[in-house]
């Protein structure tokens, strides 16, 4: 949440909350803007990348574990926004 928060602030609007480009300028100011401080600016932003990086790869694996395979679900998916929609209906829920 702290991270939307913090995009809101950087694009000055809440229609853009694509990530900057890591090592950007705008991706450096993201990352002081969510906490992420220290004497030299380019390594608060290298730690909020590795942060985003392992998290991105705990929700894959979440994903993963819970629904299969992104790759297997949807032949060409690369991405969460090309998987197939899940519904809970079909888990006997």
């Amino acid at each position: 949440r702290a991270l939307i928060d913090g995009l809101r602030i950087v694009r000055g609007n809440a229609k853009d909350l694509v990530l900057p480009p890591a090592g950007s300028e705008a991706f450096i100011f993201l990352a002081r803007r969510v906490g992420y401080t220290s004497d030299d600016w380019q390594a608060g932003a290298a730690r909020l990348e590795a942060d985003l990086a392992a998290h991105m790869a705990n929700t894959r694996a979440f994903y993963e574990r819970h629904f299969g395979s992104l790759s297997a679900a949807s032949p060409g998916a690369t991405a969460l926004g090309n998987a197939p929609a899940t519904r809970h209906a079909s888990r006997g829920k």
